[in-house]
């Protein structure tokens, strides 16, 4: 098993087996169980770090997390949430954790628990989020038939910091029925950007700019989108259990394209579902197609002859199947995995995030200068992130509660002494470089 390059990862909206389960998709065996979270949500799937899996909880306010290599969930750790989760999304490094309650979403730091922001621009139910590959930007989806484009850095930075409410980079409301999903293909925000949605249309964006390059409207209403590694075809599932294929390099170019029945092809068509089609994935390769559906079966297609290769039954509804490249700690049963997590905080703490004193550690390669000192300073007696002195540094610098200037002068000197050090410390590795280099 150690040599499978990807592995296809489901689950069902009945839960009575597991909560998602991995599958050799050359086979099409069982190859690790994980149980007790009950049904999964749509959308509601993702990786932590390729080490741990983390599930959204169909009926409880409730995330859960397993180890890659085990069935059983990491001990001592709940992550209880404000309600059930609609849609849920994990950075790619693994450090934040984004879930919509509703039409609220939130974000998590996952190692300290911490709440840092919520975010309300959504009117209706967010269906789907979907990170960025470089983790900058997310995606948020909803009812609405709005699609909202976040700059993380800029949600941490205002509301976690400034408390100023921050909005979204790109705002699209083309669509006017629900979203019902997502897309975003390689390469940060030089990548596409895809929404499907029951008003029939698949809407194609440069998140680059900010704009739409593509409007498929189709015969059916949409209910599941995925494009192949290179952007050059889009799959996209129905309400009524059919897959469309659609190549976006075909001239003549246009800005919008009308599809129906009869221009649709049996080249350009995947039958087998006998109901919506929920989720699609494609494999790295680009010859596979895994899709589930309402029929509550997913479906290996060999995208060339349009043909299934393997069906797998389930319990229940599919509500995610994706194929993901195969962790190594996965056919490890002995590798001990360690997730850094604390339990969610319900309620964001804007004093602590204020207000919070920085620890400084310095490691220059040239002299410390005076505008440098005074900021080690101002972070040292406690100074917010908007400039503003906490309470801790007013009583140090006015003298109340038994502080005086003899403090800040102590702070002073302590800067000089960490100064001396580095300087000491540069000048030893240099000497040392030299001197191995002779």
């Amino acid at each position: 098993m150690s040599n499978l390059i990807e592995v296809a990862v489901t689950s069902d909206a009945n839960g009575s087996l597991w909560s998602c389960c991995a599958w050799d998709p050359q086979a099409g065996t069982q190859l690790c169980t994980y149980k007790g979270g009950e049904a999964t949500t749509p959308h509601g799937f993702s990786f932590i770090n390729q080490e741990f899996i983390i599930t959204a909880n169909n009926s409880k306010p409730l995330l859960h997390i397993w180890p890659v290599n085990s069935q059983e969930q990491v001990p001592n750790l709940r992550f209880v949430v404000p309600g059930k989760v609609t849609a849920l999304a994990i950075s790619s490094d693994g450090v934040y954790c984004v879930a919509a309650v509703s039409e609220i979403i939130y974000i998590w730091k996952i190692s300290s628990g911490d709440m840092l922001a919520m975010l309300s621009r959504h009117y209706q139910t967010v269906s789907s989020l979907a990170f960025t590959d470089d983790g900058s930007h997310f995606i948020s989806a909803g009812q609405d038939g709005m699609m909202l484009v976040w700059k993380l850095s800029s949600i941490l930075t205002a509301t976690g910091y400034n408390n100023q409410e921050t909005t979204p980079l790109y705002s699209f409301s083309d669509h006017t029925l629900s979203i019902t999903d997502i897309f975003i293909g390689k390469g940060g925000m030089r990548a596409l950007a895809a929404s499907v949605s029951l008003d029939r249309t698949c809407r194609i964006y440069d998140l680059a700019s900010g704009t739409i390059l593509l409007n498929l409207v189709f015969p059916e209403a949409l209910t599941s989108i995925t494009i192949d590694n290179l952007d050059t075809k889009v799959y996209i599932g129905s309400i009524e259990g059919n897959i469309f294929e659609f190549n976006l390099q075909t001239p003549p170019r246009t800005r919008e394209y009308h599809l129906n029945h009869e221009t649709l092809t049996t080249k350009q068509r995947f039958i087998g579902h006998k109901g919506a089609v929920t989720t699609l994935s494609i494999s790295l390769d680009g010859e596979t197609l895994l899709s589930g559906g309402n029929d509550e079966t997913v479906h290996f297609w060999h995208i060339p002859s349009k043909q299934i290769i393997r069906t797998i039954p389930h319990k229940g509804t599919i509500t995610n199947a994706k194929f993901v490249l195969a962790p190594k700690a996965m056919f490890d049963q002995e590798t001990k995995l360690h997730l850094i997590a604390n339990n969610f905080k319900r309620m964001i703490d804007n004093q602590s995030l204020n207000t919070e004193n920085f620890t400084v550690e310095i490691l220059v390669s040239h002299p410390v200068d005076s505008s440098i000192e005074a900021e080690i300073v101002n972070e040292t007696v406690g100074v917010a992130g908007d400039g503003v002195v906490t309470s801790k540094g007013r009583e140090i610098l006015n003298g109340t509660s038994g502080a005086d200037l003899n403090e800040v002068e102590q702070l002073r000197a302590e800067v000089r002494r960490l100064k001396k050090i580095n300087k000491d410390l540069f000048e030893h590795s240099v000497k040392s470089v030299f001197q191995n280099g002779k």
